[in-house]
């Protein structure tokens, strides 16, 4: 990523099977969203500003991150 610190790298990556799309979660909260159908549609956001630890994608609907000093849910 453009303009990002050393400590901001991609930490993890899901596949949600239901929708057909990635999930790409950088350390400090950045992901981009990738549909299989159509990749040039890649849409990028930040989903927190805490940086991400242990993270799981429930049900592939819910995912729940751990932050610093807390755990945190995105839907």
């Amino acid at each position: 990523m453009e303009d990002s610190s050393k400590r901001n790298f991609p930490y993890k990556c899901f596949f949600n099977e239901d929708k057909r799309e990635i999930y790409a979660f950088y350390r400090q909260g950045e992901f981009f969203n990738m549909p299989l159908d159509n990749i040039k549609k890649v849409t990028h956001s930040d989903c927190t500003d805490m940086s991400l630890g242990d993270m799981y994608l429930v049900f592939n609907q819910c995912l729940v991150a751990q932050s610093s000093q807390e755990i945190v849910f995105f839907k």
